[in-house]
C-alpha cells in the first residue's frame, strides 16, 4: 500500500473514532411542577341564640276537681266520664327579681276552649287591676298604669297556653293571677256554656338594684 493511501486510511479511522465519541446533547423535557389541591376556605360563623327575657317555667296541672264539680258526659260509647273543672294553671320564671329584670308568666287553661286571657295584678296596698288582656288568637289589649311595680312587656296567646312578660320597674311586691273565659262543654252533643275560671295568685317581690 502506498504512503498516500495509508495516510488517507488513517485519517478515515480517526474521523470514524471522533464521530463515535461525539455525545449528542439530550434535550431536557420540562416536567410539570406538582401543585397542591386548592381547598376552599371554610368560614365558621357563630350564631348567638336569641334568648327571651326571663326563663320559662314548667306547668304541672295537679289540681283536683271539687267533689261537687259537674261531670262531663262522654262523647261516645265506652268513654269514661270526667269532672269539669274550668280554671287556669299558672307558673312564673321567678318570684324574686331586681328592678329592671324581666319575669315570664305562663298560664294553661283547663276545660276552657277558645280562651280570652286576662292577667291581673295587685300591688301591695292597692286594688287589683287588669294589666293585659289577650285572646287565643293573639289579639292583645294592654292597660297602662295598672301597676307601679311592673310594666307590661309582651304577651302571646294560644289555644292551650298564654305567655306574659313583665318588667320590674320599682321595688315592692305584687300579686299576679290569670283568668280565662271561653267555651265550656258539659256534654256532647250540646251547646257550649260561656264561662271561665282563674288561677291561684303568685306573689312576686321586686328589690331595688
Amino acid at each position: 500500500m502506498s504512503t498516500n493511501r495509508r495516510v488517507v486510511f488513517v485519517l478515515l479511522i480517526v474521523l470514524a473514532l471522533v464521530a463515535c465519541s461525539t455525545v449528542v446533547p439530550l434535550v431536557a423535557v420540562p416536567t410539570a411542577t406538582p401543585t397542591r389541591p386548592v381547598v376552599p376556605q371554610v368560614v365558621v360563623t357563630t350564631v348567638t341564640p336569641q334568648v327571651r327575657p326571663g326563663m320559662p317555667c314548667v306547668i304541672t296541672a295537679t289540681r283536683t276537681p271539687a267533689p261537687n264539680a259537674p261531670t262531663l258526659a262522654p262523647g261516645g260509647p265506652g268513654q269514661a266520664q270526667k269532672q269539669v273543672d274550668p280554671h287556669v294553671e299558672i307558673c312564673a320564671s321567678t318570684t324574686r327579681v331586681k328592678a329592671g329584670d324581666f319575669v315570664t308568666i305562663l298560664g294553661k287553661p283547663v276545660d276552657i276552649g277558645l280562651p280570652y286571657y286576662t292577667l291581673s295584678i295587685q300591688d301591695s296596698g292597692a286594688l287589683e287591676a287588669a294589666l293585659i288582656e289577650v285572646t287565643y288568637d293573639n289579639q292583645a289589649r294592654p292597660s297602662r298604669g295598672a301597676s307601679r311595680v311592673f310594666e307590661f312587656e309582651s304577651a302571646h296567646g294560644e289555644m292551650n297556653q298564654v305567655t306574659f312578660v313583665l318588667r320590674a320597674q320599682a321595688a315592692g311586691t305584687a300579686e299576679v293571677r290569670i283568668g280565662a273565659t271561653g267555651e265550656i262543654h258539659y256534654g256532647y252533643p250540646g251547646p257550649a256554656t260561656y264561662a271561665g275560671g282563674g288561677s291561684d295568685s303568685l306573689l312576686i317581690t321586686v328589690e331595688a338594684r
